[in-house]
């Protein structure tokens, strides 16, 4: 019944309801990747959860779609479907409820929706006034690694892309301040999703819940103070706040500024999680497959020569760029895109309610052998002859929505990798248990430890445990030589540019 429900592409509608949802509900918390896998291969396209809420009426669904076409239904329709999550909601006017909204806010006067208004700052020709601060911020770190050195590379991540962030969103501000404010931050993304606080919600002395609350509360006190500042004087240095706050302060038809907490929040919780862990996780991906590590090697070595690459010379580099969306695909750093239903609706034969959440997978798609090949194997070689759509690779996700990110994700992540693998060459420490934890982002679970090496082309792939195993296949790594001679650059032939239009769908 699995097998038919997952291949034949016909959607079975199927509700859990009550008693039935339980156990799924707690599946998910635990581990929610596997749970949606099991329910898609047991139910199906299309399966609803419903559970009866005490003194209400109505009963709160979610909803879990699979498969492109539902992908689009969903996350192309932003006037159904609103941003949505599973975090916390804090009492009705609460700073904790401020930096949930994120971008889900009313607009002004003039209809200016706050995502058109920041995105200048993300597109290309700003990310290259980015470039000499992603030069310099990556220097810092690795300037402080030695060979012979171990680290644990999910912490290292974290820490450059963190002081990214900072940089770009809070650049007017003094260093230790961003970090002081990024730090609180990350404490506040990982408390705030599935934790202790989500299942007891109450405001007492002593709880999660009330520590949680108290953390919204010092973070949108720091975050307005940035944000009055801004409107009370002018730098030379501006950030992406200053650009917000300007942005409408020159409006004359807009009688205030909107509450902007949410969306400077949402900015750095996006721009820091999901380049923390494509690093991390590309980083794991290549150390663990020689025969592709030595291939990049070679690329990065003939085209930049030991150097950091400007943002012309990434044109050059196509097979970091195909390892890079390969690492997306099997690894996604945001695994799960959540929606929720602005009014009741059908779709296809299953009722949704205004309120109902609902569900759609980057990781569960992008491992569909009906979109991919192979679907475990981590072969960056495939972006030469595929070109999938939109809602079949969506790592930033699709539509309206998707990641105003995008190209300085990309860029920020080309850059800072060219030049950690020019300088070093990592090895995971033998037998280290790998495991996913996904919460709004998939990070690993106990972080990675690695050991630092010259760069010596001695790429070698050692044995690792833990669930990993269950989305790459390391079945032809665990053994490989000792030592890659340098390849021919251009050898394997692989094509110049392996660009997709992601706006093609």
């Amino acid at each position: 019944m699995g097998v038919t429900g997952l291949f034949t592409g016909k959607n079975r509608l199927n509700n859990l309801e009550g008693v039935r949802t339980w156990p799924w509900y707690t599946r998910f918390a635990r581990d929610p990747l596997a749970c949606l896998g099991n329910i898609h291969e047991e139910y199906g396209q299309i399966v609803t959860l419903s559970t009866p809420i005490p003194f209400r009426h109505q009963r709160r669904k979610f909803v879990l779609v699979f498969g492109p076409e539902n992908n689009r239904r969903v996350l192309s329709d932003s006037e159904t479907f609103r941003p949505g999550s599973v975090s916390v909601r804090g009492p009705r006017g609460s700073a904790l409820n401020r930096i949930r909204v994120g971008f889900n806010v009313p607009k002004d006067n003039r209809d200016k929706p706050l995502r058109k208004t920041v995105l200048p700052a993300f597109q290309k020709k700003a990310t290259q006034e980015y470039q000499s601060d992603i030069v310099a911020i990556t220097n810092e770190l690795i300037q402080q690694w030695s060979y012979g050195q171990n680290v644990e590379i999910w912490e290292q991540m974290r820490s450059l892309s963190g002081n990214l962030a900072c940089r770009l969103l809070f650049g007017r501000e003094s260093l230790e301040e961003s970090r002081a404010l990024g730090e609180s931050l990350q404490k506040f993304m990982q408390q705030s999703f599935f934790s202790p606080a989500f299942l007891l919600t109450v405001n007492l002395p002593g709880t999660p819940y009330r520590a949680l609350i108290q953390r919204a509360e010092n973070i949108t006190d720091t975050i307005q103070s940035m944000l009055d500042k801004r409107q009370t004087s002018i730098s030379s240095r501006t950030d992406v706040l200053e650009m917000l706050v300007r942005a409408y302060q020159t409006d004359s038809e807009s009688e205030h500024l909107p509450d902007l907490v949410g969306p400077a929040a949402f900015l750095f919780a996006a721009s820091f999680e999901t380049v923390a862990n494509a690093l991390t996780w590309s980083l794991f991906l290549l150390a663990q497959h020689p025969h592709i590590m030595a291939e990049l090697y070679d690329e990065l070595n003939h085209v930049l020569a030991g150097e950091a690459p400007t943002i012309s010379q990434l044109d050059q580099l196509p097979f970091l760029e195909a390892t890079i969306k390969e690492s997306l695909r099997i690894l996604p750093p945001v695994p799960i895109t959540y929606r929720a239903a602005r009014r009741d609706m059908d779709l296809d034969g299953v009722a949704i309610r205004s309120g109902d959440r609902v569900l759609c997978s980057q990781y569960v798609t992008q491992h569909q052998p009906e979109l991919f090949s192979q679907p475990n194997r981590f072969d960056p070689r495939r972006w030469s002859s595929i070109q999938p759509g939109a809602y079949e690779y969506f790592p930033f996700g699709a539509g309206p929505r998707c990641c105003l990110g995008y190209t300085l994700g990309m860029t920020v992540i080309k850059v800072s990798l060219a030049m950690i693998l020019q300088s070093f060459r990592l090895s995971v420490t033998p037998e280290t248990r790998i495991d996913r934890l996904v919460k709004l982002t998939m990070s690993p679970k106990r972080g990675i430890s690695m050991h630092i090496h010259r760069p010596d082309c001695k790429f070698e792939a050692v044995p690792v445990r833990g669930n990993i195993h269950e989305m790459v296949d390391l079945t032809q790594t665990n053994v490989s030589p000792k030592y890659f001679p340098q390849f021919q650059y251009g050898k394997s032939q692989f094509p110049r540019s392996v660009s997709a239009d992601r706006d093609a769908a």
